[in-house]
């Protein structure tokens, strides 16, 4: 009994160790490379997702914002119709009109090249995931759907910068027309009103010429009324002196009738004495010796 002999131990677990240790390893490391893939799929997709919400979101933006110019532009188109058609009524606004155009092209101007930029950004943006797209056929083929949708966006976007382009031409060619149109308009009221200057200008002329002569007319006639007026008085005192001669010569003419009475009784004896013309003369004599210096006749 004491003689017995133990089996050995067996070599398999060792062999069994040997073999199943690299294919665990090799497990570990797929299951490894399946949760990194995994998680790469994953990223991808709530990648994808969100580039594809954002492109949606910034095409209908982009689609609101393309009609909101043209019906800017429809606007603007009615509103330049609507200055040619009242240019000749409304000369007084349309420098204003043109000033508000000018700002709005700034704008539309401004608005495109944040357009611009705007989309380079986005069309910039996808690249930089290329290197993790490269990894997987599968990804790759995902991806190529918003790149088609990218380049589509990107032909849209140029189309519409050769339609706006086209577009402000038409708008620059419109306001220089309307702008020549105002210019020429302008020069004519220019025209006009210089004629219309000169013409009040002649009539300020002629007036100040008229008012002129008024007041020379009243100065003139100021001075005739003085002069009537010494006049009158001259006339008035020459008439007082007048009546006073009549008055006095009236007096002399009774006084000279009275003396020639009492001459003429004085001497009515001598003429009856005395013949022929010796009488006469002696009578003419004694008349015109007895007559004094004062107007007195004395008798002899």
């Amino acid at each position: 009994m004491g003689g017995a002999k133990r089996p050995k131990p067996s070599s398999d677990p060792a062999k069994w160790e040997a073999f199943y240790a690299p294919l665990v390893k090799l497990l570990k490391n797929q299951q490894g490379q399946l949760e990194t893939l995994l998680s790469e799929r994953k990223f991808l997709e709530k990648w994808i997702k969100k580039q594809h919400e954002s492109w949606t979101a910034n095409q209908r933006a982009y689609e609101t914002h393309i009609s909101e110019l043209k019906s800017c532009l429809e606007e603007k188109e009615m509103e330049l119709l609507m200055v040619a058609a009242k240019s000749e009524l409304m000369v007084g606004l349309k420098h204003r009109e043109s000033m508000v155009r000018k700002l709005k092209l700034e704008e539309t101007e401004d608005e495109l090249a944040d357009f611009r930029a705007l989309f380079d950004l986005l069309t910039a943006s996808p690249k930089q995931g290329t290197g993790s797209r490269r990894r997987t056929r599968s990804s790759t083929s995902k991806i190529a759907a918003p790149d088609t949708e990218s380049k589509r966006l990107k032909l849209k976007y140029e189309n519409l910068i050769s339609e706006k382009n086209a577009e402000i031409a038409m708008l620059l060619k419109e306001k220089t027309f309307i702008w020549n149109q105002f210019n020429m308009l302008e020069s004519k009221l220019t025209k006009k009103l210089k004629k219309k200057q000169a013409e009040v200008d002649q009539a300020n002329d002629k007036f100040s010429q008229v008012h002129t002569t008024v007041e020379q007319l009243r100065s003139s006639n100021i001075e005739k009324d003085v002069t009537i007026a010494k006049l009158q008085s001259s006339n008035t005192e020459k008439d007082e002196v007048i009546e006073k001669l009549e008055a006095r010569a009236s007096e002399l003419s009774q006084e000279l009738e009275d003396l020639k009475k009492k001459s003429q009784a004085v001497v009515t004896p001598v003429l009856r004495s005395c013949k022929g013309m010796a009488v006469k003369t002696v009578k003419k004599e004694s008349a015109a010796e007895n007559v004094r210096p004062n107007g007195k006749v004395y008798a002899c």
